[in-house]
């Protein structure tokens, strides 16, 4: 009974894989146009920080640290506008813009110069934006079906502002700066309403979304 099972198993593996390997997706040429909304981790930590509340302490070194008190900050999901172009039926390379901004206000208790404690309400506007290359593999297909894999390769850009009522307070850097990303596209897929026209999905581990949900038109 085992070895039936564990035959019906390795021919079942076997016969999807070979249908992997005699289809793709990508024809060389073949031009799509991508746009998505994406949720990202980034967001699920801004959500996180309204709900928590963390307590003035005392550092290592007997000092003193402020902290957020209080928390009230929202935003929308990230905006993906992507090109993906087919070098052959296996590879495409592709590049992808994205945006996602959050804003609101959070009560920051911190000590000054003299061990008094001062609580400030901090409005807060953040942006991040994100541009990559998109090399991907296109590993199955069945006629209307795209299935892929592949990496995010670009750079992260945060711009931001905080504004406070105390002209002196200097207790939180504004929020500008750049950083290499790296991030992978574990599974996607591409789902053709007709020959041009696609609603689409896809995983990530990494900037700009770990999920995503969009359309896709061909050229």
């Amino acid at each position: 009974m085992r070895k039936n099972i564990t035959l019906c198993l390795l021919t079942t593996i076997l016969s999807c894989f070979v249908a992997l390997k005699s289809s793709a997706q990508e024809t060389a040429g073949e031009s799509i146009f991508t746009l998505h909304a994406g949720l990202s981790s980034t967001g699920g930590v801004f959500k996180l920080a309204n709900s928590a509340a963390w307590k003035v302490t005392d550092t290592i070194d007997g000092g003193r640290r402020g902290g957020i008190t209080s928390a009230d900050i929202s935003g929308g999901p990230a905006i993906v506008v992507g090109y993906d172009f087919g070098l052959s039926r296996r590879w495409s390379i592709g590049v992808i813009a994205s945006t996602q901004s959050w804003e609101g206000q959070f009560d920051y208790a911190y000590f000054n110069a003299n061990e008094t404690l001062i609580e400030e309400t901090v409005d807060l506007k953040l942006r991040r934006n994100n541009i990559s290359l998109t090399p991907r593999i296109h590993y199955g297909n069945g006629g209307k079906i795209d299935l892929y894999s592949g990496l995010r390769l670009g750079v992260m850009f945060w711009q931001g502002s905080i504004d406070v009522s105390d002209p002196n307070f200097n207790e939180l850097p504004i929020p500008v700066f750049f950083r290499p990303n790296l991030s992978l596209i574990p599974f996607g897929g591409r789902f053709y309403i007709n020959d041009n026209i696609a609603i689409s999905f896809e995983l990530g581990m990494g900037a700009p979304y770990v999920f995503g949900i969009g359309g896709n038109y061909k050229l």
